[in-house]
C-alpha cells in the first residue's frame, strides 16, 4: 500500500486556513473513490493538552502574551500524540489534512516572545509534511475580514501589532525553511476560489 500525503495549512489568523482545510478535503474525496481522507486540526481535543490549550485560546480575558512556555510546552505534548494519529492514518494510504501544524506554534509562541529558532529546532523530530501551505495575507488586510464564531479566539483579540508580528514571523519561518521542507507561499488576499484553485494545483502534482 502506498503512503498517504500529509498536507498541512497555515497562516495568520483569518488567512483562511479552516476553510481551504475543508474545500481541500471535499476535493480529496471526489478526486479518488479509492480512498478516505482524514481531516485534522491543532490543537487537538483528545488529550488534556490539547483540550487544555482550546479552553485558553477561547478566554476572551486571556493576555495573549502570558504563559508562553506553558501554551509551548502544551502544544509539543499535544503534538506528540498527534503525529502518532497522522502517521497511523498515512500508513494506511489516507491523505492527511491537518488546519496548522508546527509551524503555527513557531509563529505565534515567536510573537509571545519565545525565541524563533528555538521553536523551530526543538520539532526537528515531528513529522515533515508533503506540502506545507502558508496563506500569506497582511495583519491589516486580515483584520478588515468578516468576525465568525472560530475567530473569538484570544489571540484574535491581540493588538494589530501582535498579528503583524505573526505575519512576519511566517514569512521567516518560510526564509529558513524554504530549502528544507515543501513551504509554498500563497496569496490569500485574494478570493476563497482563487486561492483554492492554487492550492489544487500544488496538491495535483503530489497525488
Amino acid at each position: 500500500m502506498q503512503k498517504g500525503k500529509f498536507i498541512v495549512l497555515e497562516g495568520i489568523d483569518k488567512s483562511g486556513t479552516t476553510t481551504q482545510t475543508q474545500l481541500l478535503g471535499s476535493y480529496l474525496l471526489d478526486k479518488s473513490k479509492s480512498y478516505s481522507v482524514f481531516l485534522t486540526r491543532e490543537p487537538t481535543m483528545d488529550t488534556l493538552e490539547g483540550r487544555m490549550l482550546r479552553d485558553v485560546i477561547f478566554k476572551s480575558n486571556t493576555d495573549p502574551y502570558e504563559d508562553r512556555n506553558l501554551i509551548t510546552y502544551m502544544f509539543l505534548k499535544d503534538r506528540i500524540y498527534h503525529n502518532e494519529v497522522i502517521n497511523k492514518h498515512l500508513n494506511q494510504g489516507y491523505p492527511v489534512v491537518s488546519d496548522r501544524y508546527k509551524y503555527s506554534t513557531i509563529a505565534y509562541q515567536a510573537a509571545q516572545g519565545c525565541d524563533l529558532q528555538g521553536l523551530i529546532d526543538i520539532q526537528k523530530d515531528f513529522l515533515v509534511p508533503d506540502l506545507v501551505f502558508f496563506l500569506n495575507i497582511k495583519a491589516e488586510d486580515a483584520s478588515k475580514r468578516p468576525e465568525t464564531d472560530q475567530h473569538k479566539e484570544t489571540f484574535d483579540k491581540a493588538s494589530i501589532e501582535f498579528h503583524k508580528k505573526l505575519h512576519a514571523n511566517y514569512l521567516a519561518i518560510y526564509n529558513i525553511l524554504k530549502d528544507k521542507e515543501p513551504i509554498i507561499l500563497i496569496d490569500a488576499s485574494r478570493s476563497i476560489e482563487e486561492v483554492f484553485e492554487d492550492i489544487k494545483k500544488e496538491v495535483d502534482k503530489i497525488l
